[in-house]
């Protein structure tokens, strides 16, 4: 089954940025790059680079982390990652540019993202679908149905 995403259809707009990010030894939770028979990044390198530029870059622009979502009594969760390299030659080096859009429909806010080699070659875009979970008073989780407003807010009131 091919999964594939239409930007056309995915509620509004909230937030543009572009992040400078450096592999280093060990960063990507992986003992090398796992590269596939076509000489391309595997498919969780994209994955686990996509969650490292929401944890360690996009977050704390904000002042948000996991950390504080906790203390807060949410999860932000990753409910589906789609990568797509469009026959880009892929990540060529150890820095890359990623282009970072953020999309906000009801209860899932998309995290669009476009993996550019410092040539400016499209190495792969990705987006990422984000959900909000609530602690019960049982210390379960579950899901709200819409993203909550003060990250909504947060984000549209940082200047850039």
């Amino acid at each position: 089954m091919v999964v594939t995403y239409d930007d056309s259809k995915i509620g509004k707009l909230v937030h543009r940025s572009t992040h400078h990010f450096e592999f280093k030894p060990g960063m990507m939770l992986l003992d090398e790059p796992v590269v596939d028979g076509n000489s391309h990044y595997n498919s969780a390198v994209y994955t686990a680079l996509t969650e490292k530029v929401r944890i360690r870059l996009f977050l704390p622009e904000y002042g948000f982390s996991d950390e504080k979502f906790n203390e807060m009594g949410c999860r932000m969760v990753r409910t589906l990652e789609v990568v797509d390299w469009k026959g880009g030659p892929g990540i060529t080096g150890n820095e890359v540019d990623v282009k970072l859009d953020l999309y906000v429909e009801r209860a899932y806010f998309h995290l669009y993202h476009e993996i550019m080699n410092l040539d400016g070659s499209l190495a792969a875009k990705a987006v990422g679908n984000q959900i909000f979970l609530r602690k019960t008073k049982s210390g379960g989780f579950i899901p709200l149905l819409r993203v909550p407003e003060f990250f909504v807010d947060a984000i549209r009131n940082v200047k850039s």
